[in-house]
């Protein structure tokens, strides 16, 4: 939401804002540990992490799209 006022209020880029926020909440160091888990010690533990990895995306993908639903962006790019 914050993003696309920002957007709508200078007249900028909606990814201007909304990249630097997005890349610190992907868990990237959790989907490498399920992996690693997986593979080498623990299958179990493997697989919770994955899910929790899988919940996390599908949580960013939701706000997301509730951002642009509540408020529209003025520019796309």
């Amino acid at each position: 939401l914050v993003s696309n006022l920002f957007s709508k209020y200078f007249k900028r880029p909606v990814l201007l804002m909304l990249l630097p926020g997005i890349i610190f909440l992907v868990p990237g160091s959790l989907g490498f540990k399920s992996i690693e888990l997986f593979f080498h010690s623990d299958a179990l533990l493997g697989m919770e992490l994955a899910f929790q990895v899988a919940k996390i995306a599908l949580a960013l993908v939701t706000g997301l799209l509730f951002g642009n639903v509540f408020i529209n962006p003025k520019r796309n790019i």
